[in-house]
């Protein structure tokens, strides 16, 4: 989950900067699917549900928006 919303987060980061914090991300729930810590169907909906909350906290407190 923590990846997910880090990685959402980081969508609004400068390309190089956003894709050195996917490729650490991605690095990061690979371990954990060879490692057998967890299933790749965990790790999926883990990525979704953080993608999700992230966006829905983004919604909530007007991160990103242009000021009025």
């Amino acid at each position: 989950m923590h990846i997910g919303a880090l990685a959402s987060v980081a969508s609004r980061l400068p390309a190089k900067q956003r894709n050195v914090v996917w490729s650490l991300g991605a690095g990061l729930v690979l371990t954990r699917i060879v490692l057998l810590a967890h299933w790749a169907s965990d790790v999926a909906i883990g990525l979704g549900v953080g993608v999700l909350t992230e966006r829905l906290l983004r919604k909530l407190t007007g991160y990103g928006r242009e000021p009025d």
